[in-house]
């Protein structure tokens, strides 16, 4: 029975800090959105290795859940854990962490979309500019070799016929 509650204590212990990092991932996508509709690149750049850094972190979360639940012969999902959470009602404040953490999951995942969609608009507006570069460039220089102006048009004086 003492193995039981200190494994209990150490999922616990797990589960609220899981809770705390996908908190964490949340501000961090906060983060990114607010550095991609700024079309900050310094910033973007930064949260993406904060952000992947606390993916690995919160795979081993995910992992160490998954091996507590099939200790209990339970599946490694949210049925598992209601299923769990249902012969343990001590286990309340456990719970609590739980429901916070299934609340910031799907914030995380809606933040995430919106980022996917922010990322896939400035995409396409960096592949317009770039095609209307590349076209500019097919017509012929508009500069010299000595950076004078040169004409993409008939040699015909303004004015005349």
């Amino acid at each position: 029975m003492v193995m039981m509650r200190s494994d209990h204590a150490e999922f616990a212990a797990s589960l609220a800090a899981e809770r705390a990092a996908v908190s964490s991932f949340v501000d961090i996508l906060k983060k990114e959105q607010d550095a991609l509709v700024r079309r900050d690149t310094d910033r973007i750049g930064a949260e993406i290795e904060d952000k992947s850094q606390l993916l690995l972190k919160l795979s081993q979360f995910a992992a160490r859940r998954s091996r507590f639940l099939a200790m209990h012969a339970l599946t490694a999902d949210r049925k598992g854990m209601a299923s769990w959470f249902a012969s343990h009602p001590e286990a309340s404040g456990m719970l609590e962490d739980w429901e916070e953490l299934l609340i910031l999951t799907r914030t995380a995942a809606r933040l995430n979309h919106a980022n996917g969609v922010l990322i896939e608009a400035a995409l396409r507006a960096n592949q317009m500019a770039l095609s209307a570069l590349v076209s500019a460039s097919q017509t012929g220089s508009l500069y010299g070799p000595g950076g004078e102006t040169l004409a993409t048009h008939s040699p015909r004086s303004l004015g005349a016929v």
